[in-house]
């Protein structure tokens, strides 16, 4: 006899064809539907046709609510998979977008200045000399003459003393408060860069605030200052301190020398190279027909403004100190690219020799920055994580 199932049971015999019950053991047929026992054996298990349908029903039942289940589970899945591409892709389009950068000009009445078609032929030349210096082209740019970006504008509001930004502490409180905003507009996909051009004094009032000061001079006058999230560049020592007296090298001074310099710092992270006088290195670029932008002397010196102002502008610099950090970021931009293109794994490896490049001589919000695009490339969806688990 067949093992118990669900169906109904009792503990007579019944025909295994018509599901009668048997009035003797004995019979080698059923009286009922006369089948023969050697061909349909006797069992003590049946089941109605109604009890059937009603099984059959409650099968159909189940197995429609767990196709339905599987069905909305799976959709949920896809469309959080492909949500999760999306959203993915889309950051690291926002990390592909060119800076946008905004010139800002603002002149204190007590100070002298340069004339206004001075600072914008210096602006002109600042983003010439950043093509000739660094081979990357600045195109979405604008200027604002005789206005301060509004980050800039609150702070003085609250310091109360227009004259607070004659102090470098001032400016690092600007950078930093200026940076919550930035990081908001780069995550809505705009990287916007303020630059400032002023005429004000701005003196070293707090040395351990910034990580380079000893190319700063005796008198403690800073020319400019560059930051991811802002610049900013006096033009008070080339009008007051140095003795540069025609209008086009002041122009030169202030746009390749200290913005094209403040803009190496802001977008590509560039640190300083120092080169105390006397130096081996400091009497081989005495001798090189172009200065290396990012290079400074130590005290303030100007040989380095000497051997750069003869430069021929729209001609690419041949100094190569800056070459590794420089393809560091063209590497990174390769590799955010292959993972647009679908080459995810590609990408990872790419972006990693990027991150392995910007070690020496580069600020540190470099590495922060591309290893939290790694972080973006390298997430996985839920369904990628369960396959992983499988």
């Amino acid at each position: 006899m067949k093992k118990r199932s669900h169906h109904l049971y009792d503990e007579s015999l019944r025909c295994g064809r018509c599901a009668i019950s048997l009035p003797d053991e004995t019979l080698t047929y059923c009286p009922t539907c006369g089948v023969a026992f050697s061909n349909v054996l006797p069992t003590a298990e049946y089941e109605t046709f109604a009890d059937r349908k009603k099984r059959k029903v409650l099968l159909r039942k189940k197995t429609v609510f767990f196709l339905r289940a599987f069905s909305i589970i799976a959709m949920v899945l896809f469309f959080s998979h492909y949500a999760h591409k999306i959203h993915v892709k889309r950051q690291i389009h926002t990390f592909l977008k060119k800076p946008e950068l905004t010139f800002y000009t603002y002149n204190f009445a007590q100070y002298p200045r340069l004339k206004d078609h001075g600072v914008r032929n210096s602006i002109a030349i600042a983003l010439q000399s950043y093509l000739d210096h660094f081979g990357v082209l600045i195109d979405q740019w604008e200027v604002r003459e005789s206005s301060l970006p509004p980050t800039l504008e609150n702070l003085i509001q609250e310091v109360g003393d227009p004259l607070a930004l004659s102090r470098a502490s001032f400016w690092q409180n600007f950078f930093f408060q200026n940076r919550a905003r930035a990081q908001k507009l780069l995550l809505k996909g705009e990287r916007h860069l303020p630059i400032l051009v002023t005429n004000i004094p701005i003196y070293l009032d707090d040395r351990k605030f910034f990580r380079e000061t000893s190319h700063i001079g005796p008198s403690e006058i800073v020319a400019g200052l560059g930051h991811w999230s802002g610049v900013v560049v006096s033009t008070y020592r080339v009008t007051n301190v140095l003795d540069i007296k025609e209008e086009s090298q002041q122009e030169r001074y202030v746009g390749e020398y200290l913005l094209a310099h403040e803009m190496g710092h802001a977008l590509l992270g560039l640190e300083d190279y120092v080169i105390d006088r006397g130096s081996q290195t400091a009497r081989g670029l005495a001798s090189l027909p172009e200065y290396c932008l990012m290079h400074s002397y130590a005290n303030g010196e100007t040989k380095g403004w000497d051997a750069l102002k003869n430069r021929q502008l729209g001609h690419r610099s041949t100094c190569f100190d800056y070459q590794n950090i420089l393809n560091a970021h063209i590497i990174r931009k390769k590799a955010l690219k292959l993972f647009l293109d679908g080459k995810k794994e590609e990408s990872i490896a790419t972006l990693r020799l990027a991150v392995s490049l910007a070690k020496r001589r580069v600020q540190p919000w470099v590495q922060k920055k591309w290893k939290s695009e790694l972080s973006w490339i390298t997430k996985k969806s839920f369904i990628e994580k369960i396959i992983e688990f499988l």
